[in-house]
């Protein structure tokens, strides 16, 4: 099939980010998938709460989601043979599967194309929201009407994505349909032309139909490359407000700890306004500060800065030579207290965090008792040390909140409370639950699952002008119609998407 299971199996790892209940660290050595967990994870679960969530989120159901994803291969279930070898610090190294099979490499494109359709979904329910529809009701519109094919043999294609006009006929009209449609096609060439791609490398269009194509390397390392810097920017958010971001601060705060030596208390952030670093893609800088003996907080210096980017630059090939991973920002961001700091002011800025990303998800996989869910776990005695609690009510935990929006030698009090032993409840499994009952709104096999819900009222009369009056810069060029009857195409369903 001519792909690098090595790049879909980052990009396996970057997309999930996007899930609050995933999280992988996969990595391709040889012809082995592997994953690295806490000693006494069971990694069956794991694997199956990885599934479970898959199918929700791309299909709503294990029987829809059978006719495109193989269940019985991975990311779904632990391959045969899982050989296992210990490492440092209660870390076990598993491989997973083999990296050649081709039913786990065509789940890897499946996914990888899913997630891809998933961001045009909510790039297109943004737009729908603005034109005054409700978030859940733009919803609802993109699920009754687009729908997924799934396509015979040879495999010349994943699949196809159809759009039927019955769901918006029934409450609208037609026109209503193909403002939609053209609004999906169009958003969804906009995220490819993002990603640096035309649509011919990731689709064929024909009898009104998107044909999903049997991913090329380019196809799915540009992508990747764009989902990165999406994920970097997410680190804007506060800890305190998104547990994901939360539990790779800690990770990127465990990091610094090991290669330079100092323990992270705090991150903050600000926005460059220096031309260009703006041109060259920096938008923000996150700022590590170290709480000192007398309650003072400090950002790192250029010993441990010089540290971090010669370590950095050793374990993450990048095709740079001597990358600076982290930098002085001194007089290039917004903020005038750090601007005008005595000392150099050193921070990630988001391309280096997206640098970064590929050493933060090799973390290992722990079981977090406290949370109720598998995730990243940063050196585990460490960990245990600090306590694992994301709960953003707890300011004990260091990277949980943002510090005061002062240079370090002008904070005064405290920021965060006595950090106390605790055990973490990392590396044991959850209790054995009952595995939930998956059920069908409708028969697979039917031409249409139908959706069972309708649009939300509201002022639908405005919001509808509104998007009629976008018809035409929605529209693109040979889109497609309402009909669908191209012989190839076996079955159309439903994409029962259960979140955005």
């Amino acid at each position: 099939m001519g792909n690098s299971t090595k790049e879909l199996v980052n990009a396996f790892n970057l997309n999930n980010y996007f899930s609050d209940k995933i999280n992988t660290n996969f990595t391709v050595e040889g012809k082995k998938i592997f994953g690295l967990f806490a000693s006494g994870t069971n990694i069956e679960e794991y694997l199956q709460g990885i599934g479970e969530e898959i199918i929700k989120q791309h299909y709503g159901t294990k029987e829809v989601a059978d006719m495109f994803y193989n269940l019985n291969y991975f990311p779904f279930v632990l391959g045969a043979n899982p050989d296992k070898e210990y490492v440092s610090n209660g870390i076990v190294k598993v491989k997973l599967a083999d990296s050649t099979n081709n039913e786990v490499i065509r789940n890897l494109k499946v996914h990888f194309a899913n997630e891809f359709k998933r961001a045009v979904k909510s790039k297109v329910v943004a737009r729908l929201q603005k034109a005054g529809i409700t978030k859940e009701g733009a919803s609802e519109w993109v699920i009754g009407t687009v729908k997924t094919g799934v396509i015979g043999s040879p495999y010349l294609y994943l699949y196809c994505i159809a759009f039927s006009d019955e769901y918006l006929k029934r409450k609208y009209d037609s026109e209503t349909f193909e403002v939609l449609k053209g609004m999906y096609i169009q958003e969804f060439n906009s995220r490819l032309k993002e990603c640096g791609l035309k649509s011919s490398g990731f689709y064929e269009y024909k009898d009104d139909m998107l044909y999903i194509k049997d991913v090329s390397d380019k196809v799915v390392k540009s992508v990747a490359e764009y989902v990165k810097e999406e994920v970097a920017f997410d680190f804007r958010t506060p800890g305190s407000v998104e547990s994901k971001v939360e539990n790779c601060k800690n990770i990127l705060s465990d990091l610094i700890l090991r290669f330079a030596g100092r323990f992270v208390d705090a991150y903050d952030y600000d926005t460059f306004i220096d031309e260009n670093k703006i041109k060259n893609g920096h938008s923000f800088a996150l700022i590590p500060f170290i709480e000192m003996d007398d309650g003072q907080f400090e950002t790192l210096s250029s010993r441990d800065a010089s540290k971090i980017n010669g370590v950095f630059n050793k374990a993450i090939p990048n095709g740079f030579t001597n990358s600076n991973f982290i930098s002085d920002i001194k007089g290039k961001t917004a903020n005038p207290q750090f601007a005008n700091c005595k000392e150099p002011v050193y921070a990630f800025s988001n391309k280096q965090i997206a640098l970064l990303l590929p050493k933060i998800m090799e973390s290992p996989i722990a079981y977090n008792q406290i949370n109720g869910c598998f995730e990243f776990a940063v050196d585990l005695e460490n960990f245990k040390r600090r306590g694992s609690s994301r709960s953003s009510s707890e300011a004990s935990t260091p990277t949980h909140a943002e510090p005061p929006r002062t240079p370090p030698e002008q904070t005064g009090d405290r920021f965060f409370e006595s950090k106390g032993d605790g055990d973490s409840g990392l590396g044991d499994s959850p209790p054995k639950k009952d595995p939930a009952a998956h059920s069908s709104s409708g028969d697979p096999r039917s031409s249409f699952e139908q959706s069972q819900t309708q649009p939300r009222q509201g002022s639908e009369k405005e919001s509808l002008l509104l998007l009629h009056h976008q018809l035409n810069s929605a529209r693109t060029s040979g889109e497609p119609s309402a009909y669908m009857n191209h012989p190839t195409v076996s079955r159309v369903v439903s994409s029962q998407t259960s979140s955005l």
